[in-house]
């Protein structure tokens, strides 16, 4: 798709790629896959296990409820964390992408733990963000909006 699309996946599994352009996908219900491809995008997982795809772009990635898999890509791009689901984060830039915390979540309420190369962040004892390959030491203030 060429232009900036609205891609609204409704019910069932989906897979919804946006191609060029400033995109809103949303994959709503079931385990959807949703790819931004190039230019500013907004994706949004809602119910389900989903992949997020970023790629080429300042992009905002929001797994939802579930257990989301998330990959940035190239840009300046923005991770939603709350407390509605675990999302997987891949290729996470430290210095260029951001963690925006929602629902009431902030930095103080957080607790952050070490696990092989993997950063997780949790909140109440549950983790709600896994950083692959990510150190926790390398990890700040500076990284959440």
């Amino acid at each position: 798709m060429i232009g900036n699309d609205v891609i609204d996946g409704g019910e069932g599994r989906d897979t919804i790629n946006g191609g060029h352009g400033n995109d809103r996908l949303f994959g709503w219900f079931d385990n959807d896959t949703l790819i931004g491809e190039k230019g500013n995008d907004e994706l949004y997982g809602e119910s389900g296990d989903d992949v997020l795809e970023g790629g080429i772009g300042n992009d905002i990635l929001d797994g939802g409820t579930g257990k989301n898999t998330l990959s940035t890509g190239d840009g300046n791009d923005i991770i939603v964390v709350d407390k509605k689901g675990l999302s997987v984060v891949r290729d996470f830039e430290l210095g260029s992408d951001r963690l925006q915390l929602t629902q009431n979540l902030t930095y103080g309420a957080l607790t952050f733990k070490q696990k092989g190369s993997d950063t997780l962040i949790q909140f109440n004892g549950k983790t709600v963000t896994i950083l692959e390959d990510v150190n926790r030491s390398d990890l700040s203030s500076a990284d959440f909006l």
